[in-house]
């Protein structure tokens, strides 16, 4: 606060001293800088929040694909399975057949 910058008496800017100004234009600047830092660091906070939902969102769907993965993987082996089955019952129904055409000829 300037001594010219009282309540009775305010200073007008051609009272002021070189000094006195630069000194009012620092704390200005500095005030700014203090505002335009934490905007700043709101949005590094808003980008990181916004790295992290992006991160659990990609984490969320990786493991929901990882999941179906592995319930695709059992059903290609159940599957693997049934056709084994099937591949056996087919060779001795194929078998059975071969021998009761042996029979009847």
């Amino acid at each position: 606060m300037s001594e010219h910058d009282t309540p009775t008496q305010r200073a007008s800017i051609n009272q002021l001293s070189v000094d006195e100004l630069d000194e009012m234009l620092t704390g200005i600047r500095q005030r700014r800088l203090e505002r335009v830092q934490k905007l700043e660091a709101i949005a590094r906070v808003k980008a990181d929040e916004s790295t992290l939902v992006s991160y659990l969102q990609f984490e969320r769907a990786y493991n929901t694909a990882a999941r179906f993965m592995k319930k695709f993987e059992e059903m290609e082996a159940k599957a693997e399975q049934l056709i084994h089955k099937v591949r056996l019952r087919a060779m001795v129904c194929n078998f059975e057949a071969g021998e009761t055409e042996d029979a009847a000829d």
